[in-house]
């Protein structure tokens, strides 16, 4: 039998705002429910029953809404209407929101800012480079500077600074993302 699910990746870091990671290593319960349902728990037995091959919306995932119930049962909360009124708020941010599903859009307020300027987006990388990342100073600004003319993308500026350890490094990875194009 095949089934459609929505997508799940619960590492996945579509809003850029929110690491699942963190919020799992800052919530024991949350941590210990995420791990029994992935290791210990078959969703089987939901495929078997859904019936959505062809056509229909894809169903949420079973393990999704597995954690959902689990994680309201341990806070006490028993009622389904009950865990709607629970008071959560989800902040997120996409660069892109194009590609987003518009039934997933639906639900969200949406706002949309304009892209950083050169000076901001200097100061914010550099800030989470060396606050966050702990990359030396000296790299971090080689790196901001390296990618400024290319990309706004604050994560361009993560990933180069995870992965390079000298200014020798930075200029073949850019050379390599951006073989000869130049935004600005």
């Amino acid at each position: 039998m095949n089934v459609r699910y929505r997508s799940y990746n619960p590492e996945g870091a579509y809003f850029t705002l929110i690491d699942p990671r963190d919020v799992k290593r800052r919530n024991p319960l949350l941590k210990a429910i995420d791990s029994f349902v992935d290791e210990h728990v078959s969703v089987e037995p939901f495929s078997e029953r859904v019936n959505n091959e062809m056509d229909g919306a894809p169903a949420v995932h079973p393990r999704m809404m597995l954690k959902i119930l689990f994680y309201s049962y341990a806070k006490g909360v028993y009622s389904s209407r009950e865990m709607e009124r629970m008071t959560t708020w989800i902040f997120g941010g996409a660069n892109r929101d194009n590609t987003m599903w518009p039934e997933l859009k639906s639900r969200f307020f949406t706002v949309h800012l304009p892209e950083y300027s050169e000076a901001d987006f200097i100061q914010v990388c550099r800030g989470i480079l060396i606050g966050r990342e702990g990359v030396d100073s000296k790299l971090a600004n080689y790196i901001v500077k390296s990618i400024a003319s290319h990309t706004r993308d604050v994560r361009e500026a993560v990933h180069l600074g995870r992965l390079c350890k000298t200014s020798e490094d930075v200029d073949k990875l850019v050379t390599i993302r951006w073989p000869s194009s130049r935004l600005f």
